[in-house]
């Protein structure tokens, strides 16, 4: 299957956005499922937020434990980075909840 773009929600292509501007911050070569996550935990008016209140799960607690995957990642420093591609483990996640 491939993944549209053109059919994102714009919440979600503004998510996508911001995780790949989190991976290029950190010298990340790809985006993960974890650039994804912090991105969708730091949209006030998205739905993680409330769904993660709703079944009494601190959102600054996930938020936090998620910064810190990022911050665990490979970094890569130097002239020869590019931007940063989406991760195989990234695409599979869009997949599914395609």
């Amino acid at each position: 299957m491939t993944l549209d773009p053109n059919r994102f929600t714009r919440k979600t292509q503004e998510a996508l956005s911001a995780a790949q501007s989190l991976a290029r911050e950190q010298n990340n070569t790809q985006v993960a499922p974890e650039h994804i996550l912090v991105a969708l935990l730091s949209q006030p008016e998205g739905v993680v937020l409330p769904v993660l209140e709703r079944i009494g799960v601190s959102p600054k607690t996930v938020t936090d434990q998620a910064r810190a995957a990022v911050k665990a990642l490979p970094s890569v420093y130097g002239t020869t980075t590019q931007e940063a591609a989406l991760a195989r483990e990234a695409f599979a996640l869009l997949e599914s909840a395609d």
